[in-house]
């Protein structure tokens, strides 16, 4: 039995061949699995987005329910503003309370003053919030609320909101590409929260692009609402390029009309 034999099996095939099999079928397996990983990354990444924007929507519902905010009024004490001069009523305040939010039965929505407060992956409350990141409440929101008193005695005032969202996840599967200022609601007036959508879509009708209030980006500053023209992300025109060749000459044109006869010769 020579070296080939001694490396074949009894059907002829070599132990040989019977290894680079398997090899391309663990492969091929590895490759499989790899794209099902992927793809269950891409669903999760997803249903968080759709989570946050539920929340979202949740959030300015109660803000824009008139008996929803009367019951958050009277919950947060300190928004019972009674004076001009009174911390989070004065006008050009610059300091913001945040808030806790309730339901029209008085059912707290989401408590903006516990640092802990947070939602978790699917969209639940949670209360383990933590700057350094915690997966199992990895999303926190900021309702910020100051007023702005008619007069003195802030007999009437109007209350200006702002929601900022906030994502620190702590494990590497969690740090998909996710930018929360996609959601977030630039402070404004509460009777303007009515038709509000988020700053990217706010910048996309004006045909520019977010990217926070007042940055700077290639020279050009972002207006009040944070937008920016595209031009910004434009590099400096090239040089022109040199003058391509000529064209070939184009078909001969039809014949026009005969002209008029010209005037008869006079010879003196």
């Amino acid at each position: 039995m020579n070296f080939i034999s001694a490396l074949s099996n009894q059907k002829g095939f070599s132990i040989i061949s019977v290894l680079l099999v398997g090899t391309i079928l663990s492969i091929s397996g590895m490759a499989t699995v790899t794209t099902l990983l992927n793809q269950q990354a891409v669903q999760k990444e997803v249903r968080f987005k759709d989570n946050v924007l539920h929340i979202r929507n949740s959030l300015l519902s109660a803000i824009t329910s008139d008996s929803s905010w009367m019951m958050t009024r009277a919950k947060n004490a300190q928004m019972k503003c009674v004076s001009s001069s009174q911390k989070f009523c004065t006008p050009g305040e610059t300091e913001r309370l945040n808030i806790a939010l309730y339901d029209a039965e008085g059912t707290i929505i989401y408590d903006s003053a516990i640092p802990s407060a947070g939602y978790r992956m699917d969209g639940t409350r949670c209360d383990t919030y933590s700057s350094a990141g915690d997966d199992s409440c990895p999303l926190h929101v900021s309702l910020k609320w100051r007023a702005q008193c008619a007069n003195s005695t802030c007999s009437s005032f109007e209350d200006y909101i702002s929601i900022h969202f906030v994502y620190t996840p702590h494990s590497k599967e969690n740090k998909f590409p996710f930018n929360p200022a996609n959601y977030n609601v630039v402070e404004q007036s509460r009777g303007q929260f009515g038709g509000n959508d988020s700053p990217v879509l706010i910048c996309a009708r004006k045909g520019m692009i977010f990217i926070g209030e007042k940055n700077v980006f290639n020279g050009q500053t972002s207006d009040g609402e944070g937008c920016i023209s595209y031009a910004a992300f434009l590099g400096p025109r090239g040089p022109q390029g040199p003058t391509g060749p000529t064209g070939p000459m184009g078909a001969t044109g039809m014949m026009g009309p005969q002209g008029y006869n010209g005037a008869d010769a006079y010879c003196p």
